[in-house]
């Protein structure tokens, strides 16, 4: 189009995909320029350049190669590749990350099978967390030039911030191979380290979560105990339940045995059983025959690392011994060392066997018959993690005494998510947060994934395919009218509102659904205390009733312990003051709800038994202490006192 002046103007130089000027209309202000501007590009007549009309095209050689200079993106792709490298090197080095590796993606989108673009922005995904974004570069670099060292190093360096440590370790062995460097040779020792605190980590975790469900078995032979004394005594086999004992308890636990399951959401799994000596030497042979050419290999690639790496590798660690010891003991003190080293070994085998003793599950599983493989308990099924699904450091949990949990009514408390196979969760007190991970990144659409809510059901699944990543029975109902779900295209963040019934209607006597133990009823129970009770968003009226009735609470406690203080003493008499524990007519008033289980007392308080009368040890009677003599009075016979190296004079009776 023609501007004010009548000049031709086609391209502009501003805006790449504006080829011809158009005006908005015509001027009738001259302090108003917009209606100058073009109706494509908003830009003003001056940013067009200048042509001729009769056979122009903005396509042509001479054209093209003017709109070069101005738009980047018609250039080949060498040219254009190293001109976003350019800008995404200039903005790494100023680490604004962003920008660079948004730079080197469009230079990536030029030049696909440049292994150093790839490379480079694997380093800037890593500067920023983006630690997945980060392997997929790092793994397409190495195929792409597999003789690159710092392409493996880098791969390396990217597995390890996975978590991904033995696979770490090989490549930080290939990237010494091909090119051994103080730098190469300082990571992979660095990446042994840490391999193995990894596998320390595991192991401990490991151990962690099988104690978990021990003790969930554990708890569920007491609650079954407990019910089967209730029942007897409402049945009147026995009149109080101290009387349980004999050949009613014998007999309940034979039926026990015989009838054993797993506790709620966990299933027995096999242990391996060692084959016969025979049978041994059979699969020996066989394996020989079928896989002798993949150990010969195996041993060659052994024979290559010791000879190219071998020695330097264990200079490494020599040096890091040398390092890492003091010397400041002598040679010649040998006993010092031998008796470290007895003690040392005396406390790994207390505690190997103390580990042995609470892992043993024997007592929880169906004994094996004559044939049978022997079962045991699985570790639990679930694992406590962050957000974005690393692992948190609450998965090494110990219960508290006495089954306690943390409450947080003001705050609220570090966020930790529960890990199941197929789903992340996290609750309040008033709704639950829930990421089922196992959903593909390219399904994240609200066109292509369908969340249904029931008052007990939640159902996740594919439109198109119809498979099923999610759905069950939840633990307590939620309300399905409020209840919803939202994606940001890469995850599915579900937000169940629960109806906690029992919470705002106040009942009691049962356990209150605002806080949840598992998310369906097919999971394995977390433990309590495992995680901490979220109160924080119950309603400001609800805190302040709670608040009251603690302080009432707290109130009458103290003044209970008031009246029962002791006056010699000054402690209180029906836990610590031990003033009057042999007058015959005085008799020690029993703590409050001491027979309660949910206090976690046994039934048989102080091992007393009606079944057992054999069991009562009663204490015997205080004796007469031994007659010494009397003391020697303050003064002397001469009303004078003692000096200090006087002995002191002892009146005896004297013996007929």
């Amino acid at each position: 189009g023609y501007d004010a002046f009548g000049l031709f103007r086609g391209w502009c130089t501003r805006a790449s995909n504006c080829l011809e000027y158009t005006p908005v209309g015509e001027a009738t202000d001259p302090a108003d320029a917009t209606p100058l501007r073009c109706a494509r590009c908003r830009c003003l007549p001056q940013e067009h350049v200048p042509a001729i009309e009769e056979g122009y095209d903005p396509n042509s050689p001479e054209h093209l190669a003017a709109r070069q200079r101005y738009d980047v993106r018609l250039l080949p792709p060498e040219e254009r590749a190293a001109i976003f490298k350019g800008r995404a090197d200039a903005a790494f080095k100023e680490r604004n990350y962003r920008t660079a590796y948004l730079e080197y993606t469009r230079a990536i989108e030029a030049t696909p099978d440049n292994h150093l673009l790839l490379g480079n922005r694997c380093q800037t995904y890593i500067k920023v967390g983006k630690n997945e974004a980060a392997l997929l570069d790092a793994e397409r670099a190495v195929s792409l030039a597999p003789d690159w060292a710092k392409g493996h190093y880098r791969h390396g360096t990217c597995l390890q911030l996975n978590d991904r440590f033995e696979e770490a370790v090989g490549a930080f062995e290939r990237a010494a191979k091909i090119e051994e460097t103080p730098e190469t040779t300082k990571a992979l020792q660095a990446a042994h380290v840490k391999l193995t605190e990894w596998r320390k980590m595991q192991d401990k975790l490991a151990k962690s979560r099988k104690r978990t469900t021990i003790r969930q078995a554990s708890d569920q032979y007491e609650e079954r105990k407990y019910e089967a004394k209730f029942a007897a005594k409402k049945a009147g086999k026995i009149k109080e339940i101290t009387e349980w004992g004999g050949e009613m308890a014998e007999q309940w636990e034979k039926e026990y045995r015989e009838n054993l399951q797993p506790p709620a959401g966990v299933e027995f799994a096999l242990t391996y059983k060692p084959p016969a000596e025979g049978e041994e030497a059979l699969l020996l042979e066989d394996n020989c025959e079928e896989g002798g050419a993949e150990e010969a290999m195996a041993e060659l690639e052994l024979e290559d690392n010791v000879e190219d790496g071998g020695d330097g590798f264990a200079s490494l660690l020599e040096d890091n011994v040398e390092e890492i010891e003091p010397d400041d003991s002598d040679d010649d003190d040998d006993s010092d060392d031998s008796s470290d080293t007895v003690s040392m070994s005396e406390s790994d085998d207390d505690e190997a066997a103390r580990d042995a003793a609470m892992l043993d599950d024997s007592k929880w599983v169906p004994e094996p018959k004559d044939g049978d493989t022997r079962v045991t308990l699985p570790p639990r099924n679930y694992t406590l993690v962050h957000e974005d699904g690393r692992l948190h450091s609450k998965d090494d949990f110990e219960p508290m005494s006495f089954g306690m949990q943390r409450i947080h009514n003001d705050d609220e408390p570090e966020p930790v998510w529960v890990q199941t196979k197929n789903a992340r969760w996290l609750q309040t007190a008033t709704d639950l947060s829930v990421i089922p991970y196992t959903v593909p990144k390219e399904l994240c659409r609200g066109s292509k994934i369908k969340v249904s809510f029931a008052r007990r059901q939640v159902h996740v699944q594919a439109i198109e395919s119809k498979e099923i990543f999610m759905a069950g029975e939840l633990e307590a109902p939620i309300d399905p009218n409020t209840s919803t779900w939202t994606t940001d295209g890469e995850t599915i963040m579900i937000i169940l509102v629960k109806e906690n019934l029992l919470l705002w209607n106040g009942a009691r006597g049962k356990e209150a659904d605002s806080h949840w133990h598992r998310l369906f009823t097919t999971d394995q129970f977390t433990e309590r205390g495992m995680i901490a009770a979220n109160y924080y968003d119950i309603p400001a009226e609800m805190k302040r009733r709670n608040k009251i009735a603690e302080l009432k609470r707290k109130d009458k406690e103290e003044k209970e312990k008031l009246a029962n203080l002791c006056p010699i003493c000054d402690k209180d008499v029906r836990f610590f003051c031990d003033c009057r524990v042999h007058d015959k007519d005085y008799e020690r008033p029993l703590p409050q709800g001491w027979k309660d289980s949910k206090l976690g007392f046994d039934d048989n308080y102080d091992k007393y038994s009606l079944a057992d009368p054999d069991k009562l040890a009663p204490a015997p009677p205080p004796q007469p202490r031994p007659y010494a003599g009397r003391p020697s009075p303050k003064y002397g016979l001469d009303g004078k006192l003692p000096d200090a190296n006087d002995v002191p004079i002892r009146m005896l009776k004297e013996i007929p």
